[in-house]
């Protein structure tokens, strides 16, 4: 039998099918490796293409080619081959590493790099547009924004993802680690320490105008800003589940500023514990806070309420904060008594095998806080120096 397969050309049943199948097969996806093939990044990704890998070797990558790295829509594996430690995008306090604005997916994923010294306006070390990329295993390091986001900016309706990363030592006035503005997103396994928004908002985070980003088993710990230790959050829609805030500062809300929320940002079984300035600071906002630990703050109440807020409080352990464990706002369920932390003087949160925040010890049978139990029985490691540390040092003995 015979058949045609176009107009004046006529060919058998199987060389047609065979003709269609070689035209219609695409060009496998390269691997390029930098620099002995290419010599910087974005040779490396423009030569990989869309749906390449670019494989690099340790080093340090600097100058032309490797900052402003632009991955143009294409969705491409970047990645160190021996990881973060040995691995550096230095911006020389000049220039951002990476810039996404064309519509990269999660597919598109950095991953095992340290990315430092970076500075830009809108993102010091990166900058996202209409992109949600992927970073793993990176670590942000003394990157600087000029207006927000020392390490990273999103606007635009961004969703990326972050894994296993740490954000270390970075600064900008708002936002000193990261700003959200308007993306949502994941952060999962994530670190945020010792970032700044000198005299501004967010040590850590600054979330803005409905970001809807979640944060999921994430530790802040010594940030520092006026408004926000470590966040702050204005009008955001962001959900905090498992995350340790400690040893952060500010004038407002050593750990959490919240303000003008038109939405409703959860925070479920995070610790939050031995801050200056408050544990949580809420003005004309309502947020959700629920089997959780406020406690120990070192010049704060544990929960502060001023304007129209009224956040949602139940499940909580509150204790030990230097301004007193009054709560505000709708609260039910909650208890005040010391939650039993292996050493949160050291930064260990961990709970007491005693610890009332236990499943078996406490009356709704829920773990509460971020951490499990690490260490035996242990005394209640009261601070004497308040009226709570005095109730502690009462119930103890009595």
């Amino acid at each position: 039998m015979r058949h045609i397969c176009a107009p004046g050309v006529t060919l058998s049943l199987m060389a047609c099918g065979v003709a269609i199948l070689c035209g219609a097969a695409p060009a496998p996806a390269a691997t390029v490796y930098v620099p002995s093939e290419q010599e910087t990044i974005q040779d490396g990704i423009d030569a990989a293409g869309d749906g390449g890998t670019v494989i690099v070797a340790p080093g340090t990558y600097d100058g032309p080619g490797n900052r402003g790295i632009d991955l143009g829509g294409m969705n491409v594996m970047l990645e160190s081959s021996d990881g973060a430690l040995t691995t550096f995008i230095d911006g020389e306090a000049s220039y951002r590493a990476f810039y996404f604005h064309s519509g990269e997916d999660t597919t598109c994923v950095v991953d095992g790099f340290t990315i430092m010294n970076c500075v830009g306006d809108y993102g010091g070390a990166v900058r996202l547009q209409n992109a949600s990329p992927t970073f793993s295993s990176c670590i942000f390091e003394d990157n600087t924004a000029t207006s927000a986001g020392g390490a990273l900016h999103a606007s635009m309706n961004c969703a990326p993802r972050f894994e296993i990363c740490s954000f270390n030592g970075n600064t900008s006035q708002r936002g000193g680690a990261v700003q959200m503005d308007g993306s949502a997103g994941l952060f999962w396994n994530c670190d945020f320490t010792d970032n700044a928004a000198a005299g501004g908002w967010g040590g850590a985070l600054n979330l803005k105008n409905i970001a809807e980003t979640r944060f999921e088993s994430c530790d802040f710990s010594g940030n520092e800003a006026n408004w926000g230790g470590a966040l702050c959050s204005g009008d955001a829609e962001s959900s905090f589940e498992s995350c340790v805030f400690t040893a952060n500062e500010a004038t407002w809300g050593g750990g959490i500023y919240i303000q003008t929320n038109y939405n409703q940002p959860v925070f479920s079984n995070c610790t939050v514990v031995d801050n200056a300035g408050s544990g949580f600071w809420v003005i004309d906002a309502d947020p959700v806070i629920t089997r959780s630990i406020v406690a120990f703050d070192r010049t704060g109440a544990g929960i502060i309420c001023t304007g129209m807020g009224e956040p949602e409080i139940s499940h909580c352990y509150v204790f030990g904060n230097a301004g007193g464990d009054s709560l505000c706002g709708g609260y039910a369920d909650n208890a005040f008594d010391d939650p039993r932390l292996c050493a949160f003087h050291l930064g260990n949160v961990d709970l007491c095998s005693n610890s009332d925040c236990l499943p078996s010890e406490n009356p709704w049978g829920e773990h509460i806080g971020a951490r499990p139990s690490g260490c035996p029985d242990c005394e209640a490691p009261v601070r004497p120096s308040s009226w709570s540390t005095i109730k502690g040092i009462y119930r103890s003995v009595k």
